[in-house]
């Protein structure tokens, strides 16, 4: 079961990754999508869509590249999914007052906005690639 699409998820891999980088330089878009392996045609599509959202940022000239736009610590995950593919709706608002399965879609949604609020610097440190697993049983 798929909650989001190949394009969120890439979006959200790609700002991961400028998470990571970002007291760095800028990371070419040819660097970003051979790293994350994201289709090299698609990726513009994204980082546009990420820009025109106040996400990413770009340089120009040799050394160019993506960035993002402001501090990972300021960038939440859900400000990510929605800048690619729109309002985050689990279920729409029922007109009625909704029955128990409306309100369980609801609690869920509220869940999950939750969990996405984490900023793109938080997710990086505790995902990222040197993060050290923890497991809890």
């Amino acid at each position: 079961m798929a909650l989001f699409s190949a394009g969120a998820r890439y979006g959200l891999r790609a700002c991961l990754l400028l998470a990571e980088q970002s007291t760095g330089s800028p990371l070419a878009g040819a660097a970003i999508a051979q790293r994350l392996r994201i289709p090299p045609q698609y990726l513009p599509v994204l980082l546009h869509r990420l820009k025109s959202a106040g996400i990413v940022a770009t340089a120009r000239g040799q050394h160019g590249g993506y960035r993002l736009a402001r501090a990972p610590a300021a960038i939440s995950l859900l400000d990510v999914l929605q800048a690619v593919d729109g309002r985050l709706v689990v279920v729409p608002e029922a007109s009625d007052g909704g029955d128990a399965a409306e309100r369980l879609f609801a609690h869920l949604e509220a869940r999950l906005r939750e969990e996405l609020a984490l900023s793109l610097a938080d997710a990086a440190t505790r995902w990222g690639a040197d993060a050290v697993p923890m497991f809890q049983i």
